[in-house]
């Protein structure tokens, strides 16, 4: 069987004053696929890699935003402990 499993988050950026889409999960290629975030602005519109955070799984909780901040709790790749997973770009 073959599961899919999409996550969306819709946030205001305070600082350069843009609506940024964050997407994870398998929409992309798989498992463990890096997130990938769409600033809303006038223009083309193109999704970017966050190649910087560590792989996990996929988004355990309800997410909170604090200042601009993303934070939700994944399940780890490799079966691991959960991470707190932050997203500040």
């Amino acid at each position: 069987t073959i599961h899919r499993y999409s996550r969306g988050f819709l946030g205001f950026d305070p600082i350069d004053k843009q609506f940024k889409v964050l997407a994870e999960g398998d929409i992309f290629a798989g498992e463990g696929a890096l997130p990938k975030i769409l600033t809303l602005e006038t223009g083309e519109l193109s999704w970017r890699s966050k190649t910087d955070c560590p792989r996990y799984s996929r988004c355990r909780c309800e997410a909170i935003c604090i200042d601009g901040v993303l934070y939700y709790l994944a399940d780890n790749v490799r079966d691991l402990p959960r991470v707190l997973v932050c997203f500040d770009s």
